[in-house]
Formats: structure tokens, C-alpha cells, sequence
């Protein structure tokens, strides 16, 4: 999750969510964006499931990944956490541009949707792409 932290320019003060929940809600915003074109692909999938093994997740954590790479469909849990934490918006946003190429329409879209639902500037929001390679 470093590179997360990374992309989104380093904490500027240490989130108020606990470390399983906070693990919880950036594998979830990776699975949502890999969605965002109706699809999980093989890369996106292998993506998501080699962070469970990064963070060595617990079973719960691997739980809930699997639940939600077959059910998860809507962004508001993340747009919630942020609200709970907003530490967690850019993270939240960096965790999804992390999880796919952006190369469809609908993953763009969702991208920009989400930084809106999040309230990230787009200065912020240059910042994380720009660290992502993407700007």
C-alpha cells in the first residue's frame, strides 16, 4: 500500500481509519475502478489479488476481496470513508488509478466521477496522475 501512499502524495496527516478497514476500502476502490468497463480482467484481477498477498491480508480482508470483486458495483462505501476520513480521498483515488490502464471511455469517466464524488481538487487530482504516469 507505499505506492498508494505514493501516487497520492504522502499523507499529509496519518488517516484516522484503522489499518484493516483503511487495507479494506483501497482494495475496494482498486476493484471498483477495474470494474468501471464492466469487466474485471485477468491483469486487474492479479493486480488486486497480489496486494492481498503484499499486505499479507488476513482471511477477512481475503474474504471481503473476493466478495466484492463478484458483487461490488457501487462507489459509495469509498465516498463514505472519505467523508469518515478525508485523509483517505486521495489515497482512495490513487488506489484506483493504480488498479487499471486507463484505456475505455467508462474507466475514464468513472475516474472523474469518483475524484468528483471524493471533492479532490484538479490540482489534486493532476497530482495523482501526473505520479501515476498518466498526465
Amino acid at each position: 500500500m507505499e505506492l498508494i501512499t505514493r501516487l497520492a502524495g504522502g499523507a499529509p496527516a496519518a488517516p484516522a481509519t484503522d489499518p484493516e478497514e483503511r487495507a479494506k476500502t483501497l482494495l475496494l476502490a482498486m476493484i471498483l475502478a477495474a470494474k468501471a468497463d464492466g469487466k474485471l480482467g485477468r491483469e486487474e484481477y492479479e493486480r488486486i489479488t497480489g496486494k492481498l498477498e503484499e499486505v499479507d491480508a488476513s482471511h477477512e480482508v481475503r474474504a471481503f476481496v473476493y466478495q466484492a470483486m463478484a458483487e461490488a458495483q457501487d462507489p459509495a462505501p469509498l465516498v463514505e470513508a472519505a467523508r469518515r476520513d478525508p485523509a483517505l480521498a486521495k489515497e482512495i483515488f490513487a488506489a484506483s488509478v493504480l488498479a487499471i490502464r486507463v484505456d475505455t471511455p467508462e474507466e475514464s469517466r468513472y475516474l472523474a466521477e469518483l475524484a468528483q464524488k471524493l471533492g479532490l481538487s484538479q490540482a489534486e487530482v493532476r497530482e495523482v496522475l501526473a505520479r501515476a504516469g498518466l498526465a
